[in-house]
């Protein structure tokens, strides 16, 4: 079944990203996604989907701004949505183990009988994975997530707040006490390995035509790439001629780098550092009721500044 163009699978990694203790999300250096552990530039070289946008029909963002103010592009938020539920401990890049770790996702269209008509959209940090909710006006028959043609998947990240495994989630010894700062650090290479296990084993899925995701969400498709798009994967595939397939054909990273670079890494610390200074953080136990606001909107301005160069602000 493996076939003679497949080699065994090598676990990759190699103990060179950087860990800060209950972040719960790791570092940047830790969120790297794929860099050199596979020859990239091949896979981005592929022909990509040509989508063709109009108006939508599909379920789109409902949460409008005030008199004055921008729309809302997310919508409501919520953890809506099926659950992955990795059938034995999960162990993470790092060695730690979630006993058990579960993944909440969607599903958009039908998958047809060769399964292989598959579009994953990777989310951004703060997203969920209600893709209607968030890029509806992509979403429906003829538009560029033509559900008439493709099943659409998209799945939410290990350590969010929206139905995953996360610092909210009970501890495997206590129904009552929740992870909180114990909760491991989370890499963009334990999110995708989960997603691609719930394809693979939960849905079944043949293979996948595209990867899609715009800044963390890019992170992530590129991660797809390194993981499962090449026959040397453990996730490769046969064909009906048993010939070795990439279960990843195709992927389409949108705004973001192969790494972060030490500038995005300072931002995202001073970030941390805004959300510590608050006195309701309270070591890194905040309270869910009176939780540390005043630092988390500092972090979250600091953070809309980085999205724009200096350039970009004078031409707005």
């Amino acid at each position: 079944k493996n076939g003679s163009k497949r080699m065994a699978h090598t676990a990759i990694g190699d103990n060179n990203r950087v860990y800060t203790a209950g972040s719960g999300i790791g570092t940047d250096s830790s969120m790297i996604a794929a860099n050199d552990r596979h020859n990239l530039h091949n896979l981005f070289a592929k022909p990509k989907a040509n989508f063709t946008t109009s108006a939508s029909s599909s379920p789109a963002a409902t949460s409008k701004a005030g008199e004055g103010g921008m729309d809302d592009e997310y919508g409501e938020m919520t953890s809506d949505g099926s659950t992955y539920y990795h059938p034995e401990p999960y162990t993470l890049e790092n060695g730690h183990i979630l006993e058990n770790a579960q993944v909440r996702y969607m599903t958009y269209g039908t998958l047809n009988e060769e399964r292989d008509n598959v579009i994953v959209v990777c989310h951004a940090l703060t997203g969920n994975a209600s893709l209607h909710s968030w890029w509806g006006d992509l979403l429906g028959p003829n538009q560029a997530f033509d559900t008439s043609r493709y099943f659409i998947v998209c799945a939410n990240i290990l350590g969010s707040c929206y139905g995953s495994t996360s610092p909210s989630s009970p501890k495997p010894s206590s129904e009552k006490e929740i992870y909180g700062m114990d909760f491991p650090d989370i890499s963009i290479q334990d999110t995708v390995r989960m997603q691609l296990l719930l394809l693979r084993d939960e849905l079944q899925v043949q293979s996948i035509k595209c990867v899609i995701g715009g800044s963390f969400g890019g992170m992530q498709a590129v991660e797809y790439a390194a993981q499962a798009g090449s026959v040397d994967s453990e996730f490769a595939v046969n064909d009906k001629h048993d010939q070795a397939k990439p279960f990843v054909r195709t992927v389409l990273p949108i705004a973001c780098g192969a790494s972060h670079t030490a500038w995005q890494i300072a931002i995202s610390e001073v970030q941390r550092q805004a959300i510590y200074a608050d006195p309701k953080w309270n070591n890194g136990n905040p309270s869910p009721d009176d939780p540390p606001l005043a630092g988390l909107s500092v972090a979250r301005q600091i953070g809309m500044v980085s999205y724009r160069t200096s350039m970009g602000y004078e031409k707005k």
